[in-house]
This record gives C-alpha cells, sequence and structure tokens, in this order.
C-alpha cells in the first residue's frame, strides 16, 4: 500500500487528503481544529480514517521508519524536535 496524506491545520478545520497511489482513491475528512490540547484533532482523524476507511496510518508510518537507514532516521528525529521547539515557542504561537 501507498498513500499520501495531506493535513492543512487552520483555525476553525483540519483538514486530510489521502490518495491511494495503487488505486488514485482519494479519500477527504474534515474535523475542528481546538486549541486545547493542541493536535488531538489530528489525532482523532487519524482514527477517523482507520476505523471509516481502513487506513492505518500509524502502522504504515511505523513500517517505513524500520525501512530507514541510521542516517534517515536521526535526520527525522532532528527536523521534528526542531519543529517541537518551534511549536512550543510562545513568540511563534502569537503570531498565529
Amino acid at each position: 500500500m501507498a498513500y499520501r496524506l495531506g493535513v492543512d491545520v487552520g483555525g476553525s478545520f483540519t483538514d486530510f487528503a489521502v490518495l491511494d497511489d495503487r488505486t488514485g482513491k482519494l479519500f477527504t475528512l474534515k474535523v475542528f481544529s481546538r486549541p486545547d490540547p493542541p493536535g488531538e484533532e489530528v489525532l482523532r482523524a487519524l482514527d477517523t480514517l482507520k476505523q471509516r476507511d481502513g487506513i492505518d496510518v500509524m502502522t504504515m508510518t511505523i513500517e517505513r521508519l524500520r525501512k530507514m537507514t541510521p542516517e534517515q532516521r536521526a535526520n527525522l528525529h532532528e527536523n521534528a524536535r526542531k519543529q517541537l521547539m518551534r511549536l512550543s515557542d510562545p513568540t511563534y504561537l502569537r503570531m498565529q
């Protein structure tokens, strides 16, 4: 299975689009965005995609991580750390 996942986190709604590369089928989902706790809408939407459409993004992500080289994993970890630091900065959150 090869899927492409797009996420647009907005102030009122978070939109998801998942494209099945094999079949060309497009799955979409819109959920309410919430400031408390941030990111909760993403987890809820991933669970909905799994229950409704059988798309298990978390399992696919784990499989992809297993296939990465140690250098690729280190780069991914560093990029994620930088993003989390940026998002936890109160001045960044006020600019949004």
